[in-house]
């Protein structure tokens, strides 16, 4: 397993915020490619052994995940990479919902 970060949103707009996400990392496309669902996105990269560099995903909060109140929404992100280019994906995801007006909040899972 790699990094698990929960982001929780002061607005609630999830689906609207994957949207946004999924588009700035677009100018990533020299170095992932993507894959999208209902639920989310991931960005790939080429090797066979850990094809998905990072995940983001709407999921609703269990007893388990302890930092998001049961029931509650949130942007789960998975991260199977790490220095520069985990910085790198990171920053965009702070830049992204700070430059497009979204509150939130980043905790460690």
């Amino acid at each position: 397993m790699g990094w698990e970060y929960a982001i929780t949103l002061d607005n609630k707009s999830y689906e609207k915020a994957i949207d946004i996400l999924y588009n700035a990392f677009q100018d990533f496309a020299d170095k992932y490619s993507f894959t999208r669902d209902s639920a989310g996105f991931a960005l790939k990269v080429d090797d066979p052994k850990w094809p998905d560099a990072v995940q983001i995903s709407i999921e609703t909060a269990d007893e388990k995940t302890g930092v998001v109140p049961c029931g509650e929404k949130y942007l789960y992100c998975l991260f199977f990479i790490g220095g520069d280019d985990a910085w790198e994906v990171m920053e965009c995801i702070k830049n992204t919902l700070n430059k497009s007006n979204y509150p939130y909040v980043m905790d460690d899972l």
